[in-house]
């Protein structure tokens, strides 16, 4: 089984954001590899980095 996500870091509270939906993924607007998040726990909206460090804009999958 594949688990699909794709982890981003919060610039305002270094919180860990998660993408878990392909379709969510896609639509989110992006500046290269940064995407523009709404942070689930101090709830602002900012590009925000990859935590796997990826130069790409791909859709990651990790075994289980």
């Amino acid at each position: 089984e594949l688990i699909m996500k794709v982890r981003y870091t919060c610039k305002h509270c270094s919180e860990t954001n998660e993408i878990t939906n392909f379709w969510k993924w896609f639509w989110t607007p992006h500046f290269g590899t940064r995407k523009r998040l709404r942070c689930k726990s101090c709830d602002k909206v900012s590009y925000m980095k990859r935590q796997d460090g990826r130069k790409i804009l791909d859709w990651y999958t990790e075994k289980k």
